[in-house]
């Protein structure tokens, strides 16, 4: 499938507001790989994004010593939209 993340390894951390705060864990999941990507657990030298919600913690402060695009969740929504319900 091919998609604005087509490519990517995409972590989640933290808790989602805003337009996705409807959106648990597996729903972004699911949302990632609809929108092309392959969703992780863990930021390594092979993610590519970071999405962060409220209470990001420790993921993002690894994202940000290794260079890694990080974005919020409002970025994200606007990134994802087409696939979104």
């Amino acid at each position: 499938m091919s998609g604005p993340l087509t490519g990517k390894t995409v972590v989640v951390t933290g808790t989602m507001t805003g337009p996705l705060a409807a959106y648990d864990r597996a729903a972004m999941n699911q949302l990632i790989k609809d929108a092309g990507g392959k969703p992780g657990r863990d930021v390594t030298s092979k993610t590519h994004l970071l999405v962060v919600g409220e209470r990001a913690g420790g993921k993002l402060a690894k994202a940000e010593k290794h260079k890694i695009e990080v974005v919020n969740e409002e970025a994200f929504a606007i990134l994802v939209a087409q696939f979104t319900n």
